[in-house]
């Protein structure tokens, strides 16, 4: 355990320092390859709209991606999706005035 903690603590310090992109992780890391092989190209094209939409604050076009997206994936409800579609509910469908392309999040 030792040893994983060095090598946590020197990969954090390497982010840190802006000489790690932990993105990079997603094309390497084998766990993480086998955990988002479900996700088609298809569905990361139409999610990457819904996000767009959804940061822009067009809630609207947003939540209708993101209905398409809570089950585009066949015995797999997807989790982004159907929290982003609560968050659009909680603010009747619309983001709020002072929406800047966030929101702070509150629970983990």
């Amino acid at each position: 355990q030792v040893i994983n903690r060095l090598k946590r603590n020197d990969l954090m310090k390497k982010v840190l320092q802006n000489k790690f992109k932990v993105s990079s992780l997603f094309k390497t890391d084998s766990d993480l390859k086998n955990m988002r092989s479900i996700f088609t190209q298809e569905f990361n094209e139409v999610f990457s709209q819904g996000m767009k939409h959804y940061l822009d604050g067009d809630w609207p076009a947003a939540k209708e991606i993101f209905e398409k997206t809570l089950n585009m994936i066949p015995d797999h409800k997807d989790g982004p999706s159907n929290t982003l579609l609560d968050v659009i509910e909680e603010n009747n469908g619309s983001a709020p005035d002072s929406w800047k392309g966030y929101r702070v999040l509150t629970e983990k």
